[in-house]
């Protein structure tokens, strides 16, 4: 959840006071709240609070079951609480929404990779179009200088992983961990920013 707080912060959406959907309790439009919250872009999707678990503040839920008037029916990211809550949906200043299909087996096994990899030079990371794979990164890639990255939110495929993902905020730098790379079309230029210690640079 600490990934998703800086990932949305980095990206300029100002979160206090304000909820990201990411899961809706279909049933409520029905006839009463089943307490099943599924995707926002497929009712038939798994239930996000089965996948979530622990992440989940549930003070708010005393039973699944509520009256139209005051329901709860959304789940989502909640800036104030910093972590997923239950809330209802009316009422809310909703920052943005989060779709997904609920499904997390789709993804690989975790890749552990160094901070030199890149898309190119390691064949285990090359995949298709608009498909996604997780990594595993080391601690302290920032420093090293040589590893270089090019661009900001998009980088270029021989970009160093791990360090760009330090310079999105995807992962802090003195402690490493999971990277979740999507693969998407090649841009005709990428600009360089400062971010976390990182300095990426441009590409025309």
């Amino acid at each position: 959840m600490k990934t998703l707080q800086r990932y949305l912060a980095n990206i300029g959406v100002k979160l206090k006071d304000s909820v990201i959907p990411m899961g809706y309790d279909y049933d409520c439009d029905l006839k009463e709240c089943g307490g099943s919250y599924k995707s926002l872009k497929d009712h038939n999707s798994k239930d996000i609070s089965s996948i979530l678990g622990g992440y989940i503040d549930s003070s708010n839920v005393k039973n699944s079951k509520f009256a139209l008037k005051g329901r709860i029916d959304s789940i989502g990211f909640n800036y104030d609480k910093g972590m997923m809550s239950y809330f209802g949906l009316a009422g809310k200043k909703v920052k943005g929404i989060i779709c997904s299909d609920n499904a997390f087996d789709h993804f690989g096994s975790l890749i552990p990779i160094k901070c030199n990899d890149t898309m190119r030079n390691n064949v285990a990371l090359q995949a298709g179009m608009h498909s996604s794979i997780q990594a595993m990164c080391p601690k302290n890639c920032a420093k090293e200088l040589d590893f270089r990255v090019w661009g900001s939110v998009l980088y270029r495929d021989d970009s160093s992983i791990c360090r760009a993902a330090v310079h999105a905020g995807q992962i802090v730098d003195t402690e490493g961990g999971v990277v979740y790379v999507g693969v998407e079309k090649g841009q005709l230029g990428y600009k360089g920013t400062e971010n976390n210690k990182i300095k990426t640079e441009n590409y025309a």
